[in-house]
């Protein structure tokens, strides 16, 4: 993350655009990944999503081109 703030900022705008919004830096990323470890171990549990299933299937032909 640094590395590339240094050598291509447009690129690192693009990159990393969420953590800019949020004013993660790249040194608070070690921190944040430990904290949501520890939030993972304390709920091991999968999360239902609260979302519905989708009611129809898309059915995709492919065609092959010879």
């Amino acid at each position: 993350m640094k590395s590339i703030a240094d050598e291509e900022p447009k690129k690192y705008q693009t990159h990393f655009s969420e953590y800019i919004r949020k004013n993660i830096a790249a040194d608070d990323m070690e921190a944040l990944y430990k904290k949501v470890y520890a939030a993972i171990c304390a709920y091991p549990t999968m999360a239902r999503s609260t979302k519905e299933p989708p009611k129809t299937h898309k059915n995709w032909i492919y065609l092959a081109v010879y």
